[in-house]
């Protein structure tokens, strides 16, 4: 999950400097390219790893019936549900916050590579790592830590973007930007526990990415758009960006009712 975390800032922080040089052309060869010799490395240096003859083979399990498993438990429903409410905010405030921080903050294309990657970037990190410690040890006293943990730091999250957005200069804004972005990447490292935990072994390759799918679908697929319209709309990124804070709401209270649905059992199977 820290690559996850980690990834976009090295992004902007690379992408940005070479784009404030050298244009944004070459700032794309410069990102892509290490995907492409990270590919061949993988494919040339790392084999397969094989299985142990000892152990016995595990039948794969239809697809369609481990979703079907998957949408009639209450805690991976519940939970999916969060994890597509927490990335949708997290997707629209992160894919338009340099883009506001540079418009309507006036910060240049150099600061955002130098100020706002290192921002952002320990931010996540932090929040993705604190909220698993956290969770790992609360979650010995109630299970319910899983979701209340993420759910209080989205409730956090929502005063502070409205504090960053609404701030005078990108500076104060960067000062806000932090808690809030450390709050807003709480919610994966939990969410991908309780899909593990939930399920039997044959099946958590495929409940993690129904998981993930979702997450993908409606957060990446729908936070920026909705940051985008609401912003196209009104003319104004910091409207667009002010909107995500009722859903930030809205996702602790999911939290909350995913935390009602955990108790204290094995796993299925």
């Amino acid at each position: 999950g820290l690559g996850v975390a980690a990834g976009p800032s090295l992004g902007i922080a690379l992408g940005g400097a070479i784009a404030a040089t050298y244009g944004w052309r070459m700032a794309f060869i410069a990102i892509g390219l290490p995907g492409v010799l990270v590919s061949l490395a993988v494919l040339l240096l790392i084999r397969e790893p094989r299985a142990a003859k000892s152990r016995p083979p595990i039948a794969t399990p239809p697809l369609l019936e481990t979703i079907r498993l998957f949408a009639a438990n209450p805690t991976l429903a519940w939970t999916a549900c969060t994890a597509a409410l927490s990335a949708f905010v997290g997707y629209g405030s992160s894919s338009w916050t340099a883009a506001f921080l540079m418009r309507e903050r006036g910060m240049s294309l150099a600061e955002g590579a130098a100020y706002f990657s290192l921002t952002s970037g320990v931010a996540a990190v932090s929040g993705m790592f604190l909220s698993g410690w956290l969770v790992d040890r609360w979650a010995k006293r109630s299970p319910r830590a899983y979701a209340l943990v993420p759910g209080l730091a989205f409730l956090l999250a929502a005063p502070c973007l409205l504090a960053a957005v609404w701030a005078p200069d990108w500076r104060w804004s960067l000062l806000f930007l932090f808690p809030a972005s450390l709050c807003l990447n709480t919610f994966l490292a939990p969410a991908v526990t309780i899909v593990q935990n939930a399920v039997a072994p044959e099946r958590r390759a495929a409940s993690s990415a129904i998981l993930l799918f979702t997450l993908n679908l409606i957060g990446l697929g729908g936070g920026p758009v909705y940051v985008g319209m609401i912003s196209d709309h009104f003319g104004s990124l910091a409207l667009g960006l002010s909107a995500l804070a009722p859903v930030a709401v809205l996702t602790m209270l999911a939290q909350y009712m995913a935390s009602r649905t955990f108790r204290p059992v094995a796993a299925e199977g």
